[in-house]
């Protein structure tokens, strides 16, 4: 029986993966397939406001590592027609999607429809908005609609649903699952130390991406409880500094994917991850929110200084190059 998923109640950073099903083809998300999942999540991200502060695009998964605010206790109208129009206009749609709203409202309002049947209409918009779940829902039908159409095929592209952590805001924590999916590319073998690999956060942000630079300014604000941003060539070389601290760890031994494999797959098959305090304060939670008669004791990760809940046992083997690290 498959663990439920814990959504804390104020908003959070989560580690996100998704991975594809096994298909004729083990590594369904080329460099092309990379390229359309970023011009998704991009303006996803501008409608929800959910901060994409870090991320790495594989083969067959993906991690980002998600800053969800705390909803606004109202959000008022023109806020949700500006966010709305932050989205692509659908194929044959001559307006963007908050004017067509916006319309809409204006219409109806004409006709003398009660208040309360407009806000209805605003508040399933508002629901997008500062959700996980609707904003992994989202970005996963709408690629898996976008990829069916390309290749012919029928039916969901994703194994199951889609996994995440609820990581502590402390710079430990951060810094040790940010540096994770950053270095994945390097665990699989698709690049080397220089980490060189177009479709991760911290490559894209020096690359000059811009969605990419500010995932890593956000990250690193928090990281360094900074409210002044650092100058761009700044903040690469903080981060490529904490990037190196993992670096040196896995390259004390011959083979870093077997290293990594054992304690760092609580980074993506945990439920909560951070200081024991914090895990243990959620724990609770999580039990009371589910109605849960037992959760999963939380779990040293030794030589992390971190708490994870949900225990695993070792991986048999490596994974191939593609796969999860």
């Amino acid at each position: 029986m498959r663990t439920s998923r814990y959504i804390a109640p104020r908003g959070g950073i989560y580690h996100v993966t998704a991975h594809t099903l096994d298909t004729a083809d083990p590594f369904p998300l080329n460099a092309a397939e990379h390229e359309r999942l970023v011009r998704l999540i991009t303006p996803l991200s501008a409608f929800t406001g959910i901060r994409v502060l870090t991320y790495a695009l594989m083969g067959n998964h993906f991690h980002l590592l998600l800053e969800v605010p705390k909803r606004p206790t109202h959000i008022p109208e023109a806020e949700v027609v500006r966010r709305l129009n932050k989205l692509p206009k659908a194929s044959r749609a001559k307006q963007r999607p908050g004017d067509t709203l916006a319309l809409r409202l204006r219409h109806q309002r004409e006709l003398g429809m009660p208040e309360p049947i407009l806000r209805d209409l605003l508040d399933k918009e508002r629901a997008r908005m500062f959700n996980l779940s609707r904003f992994m829902q989202e970005l996963l039908s709408r690629f898996t609609q976008n990829y069916n159409r390309r290749h012919n095929r029928k039916g969901t592209l994703w194994d199951d649903r889609f996994h995440s952590t609820l990581v502590e805001n402390s710079p430990k924590a951060l810094a040790a699952v940010a540096s994770y999916i950053d270095l994945n590319p390097y665990r699989a073998g698709l690049c080397d130390k220089s980490l060189r690999y177009r479709f991760n956060g911290y490559s894209a942000a020096a690359g000059g991406n811009r969605f990419a630079l500010e995932g890593l300014r956000r990250l690193m604000a928090l990281l360094k409880r900074r409210a002044r941003p650092y100058k761009t060539q700044t903040l690469l070389r903080i981060y490529h500094n904490v990037i190196n601290q993992r670096l040196q760890g896995l390259s004390s031994t011959p083979s870093p994917a077997l290293k990594s494999g054992w304690r760092m797959r609580y980074f993506t098959s945990g439920r909560i991850l951070g200081s024991k305090i914090f895990v243990e304060n959620h724990r609770a939670a999580w039990r009371r929110k589910q109605h849960l008669v037992h959760t999963p004791t939380p779990v040293d990760i030794q030589g992390e200084g971190l708490y994870a809940v949900h225990p695993l046992r070792p991986p048999i083997g490596p994974r191939p190059a593609g796969g999860p690290a």
